[in-house]
């Protein structure tokens, strides 16, 4: 039997007419979807703008942003309608228990991996990087609430061997292999505002001195202008493939110990010494498979969801306010149906 939405029947009448109704005074919050007795408000909505937002700025630059928002946003509205629509049915279904214990345990483990002593210090980390602790804890919340509906009715469905863990790592072995990495100090001269010439001529001079025998170290915290030479140089160490191509390339001819030629960048010159070099190597397989079980299950789960979730949009009563059908998929099926509210 399909849900029946629970509405007032005159802020219907305001939302159907394109109205902003007040009571009192006050704006009373705009509806942007109603998925059977819950509701999605554009404050929520426009929330889940903002965290998305901080998190392409955070992960993404460039045209890859760019393509990364559209994509998001374009499907941002349906992303939550199916979060609410398997929230929904996991409640019905009593699984709602103990949300807060399993919750709990995992902000423990998260504060023991980052090193963060204290709940207090966690949220004021959480406030400089635009994140309300509160906001975030709710939505573990629901993506705990949602996995346990995935494992219930989903899981079951999707059997992995051993033997396709083990097939799917040798094929996929690159992904699992910690690249080289390598342990670099720098002498750094900038060129803005100087002659070029009498910058190239003193980095020289610094490259005759370590000719002579001079350790690195001391050149660098006597010559370097770069942030590093209070450190000696000291870069730290660095996955090669992360590494700029001409540092790549000058670190590719250098053994432990030795420093690279003058190179000419944008802000001047700059040279490196390889202070260690650490070969790639494989994870074990034993170390990666919950991970890779994680990432297959991922693989096939989609189209079993995406399968389910049609199953709960036919019994289930959408609707989606005018303003923004735009930003509902439209090949996705949706009963608009005004008439429900009476």
């Amino acid at each position: 039997m399909r849900n029946r939405p629970i509405v007032i029947p005159i802020l219907v009448a305001f939302l159907l007419l394109g109205l902003t109704p007040r009571v009192f005074g006050e704006i009373v919050e705009q509806i942007v979807a109603q998925v059977n007795n819950d509701i999605i408000t554009l404050t929520q909505y426009n929330q889940e703008i903002e965290a998305v937002e901080r998190e392409i700025q955070a992960r993404f630059q460039g045209e890859e942003r760019e393509e990364r928002r559209t994509e998001i946003m374009q499907r941002l509205l349906p992303s939550l309608i199916d979060e609410l629509l398997l929230i929904q049915k996991a409640e019905e279904f009593g699984m709602a228990e103990d949300l807060d214990l399993e919750a709990n345990a995992f902000m423990e483990d998260m504060m023991k991996r980052n090193n963060v002593p204290t709940l207090d210090i966690l949220k004021q980390e959480m406030a400089k990087a635009g994140v309300q602790y509160n906001d975030y804890y709710a939505n573990l919340r629901k993506q705990i609430l949602v996995n346990r509906l995935k494992g219930a009715m989903v899981r079951r469905k999707v059997k992995i061997m051993s033997a396709d863990i083990e097939d799917y790592y040798n094929r996929h072995i690159a992904d699992y292999t910690i690249p080289e990495t390598v342990h670099l100090q720098e002498i750094v001269m900038y060129t803005e505002g100087k002659d070029p010439m009498e910058v190239r001529r003193r980095m020289e001079e610094v490259r005759a001195k370590l000719f002579q025998g001079k350790k690195f170290e001391e050149i660098a915290r006597i010559n370097s202008e770069g942030a590093t030479a209070d450190r000696g140089g000291d870069i730290g160490s660095f996955p090669v493939p992360s590494l700029s191509p001409l540092i790549a390339k000058a670190v590719s001819q250098l053994d432990e110990g030795e420093y690279s030629d003058i190179m000419e960048l944008d802000f001047g010159y700059e040279m490196i010494r390889l202070v260690k070099r650490t070969p790639p190597k494989k994870r074990p397989l034993v170390e990666v498979r919950d991970e890779i079980e994680d990432k297959m299950f991922r693989d096939k789960i989609n189209p079993i969801l995406d399968e389910y979730l049609e199953e709960l949009k036919k019994e289930s009563y959408i609707y989606i306010h005018p303003d923004y059908r735009h930003l509902y998929d439209p090949d996705a099926p949706i009963k608009i149906e005004p008439t429900e509210f009476k």
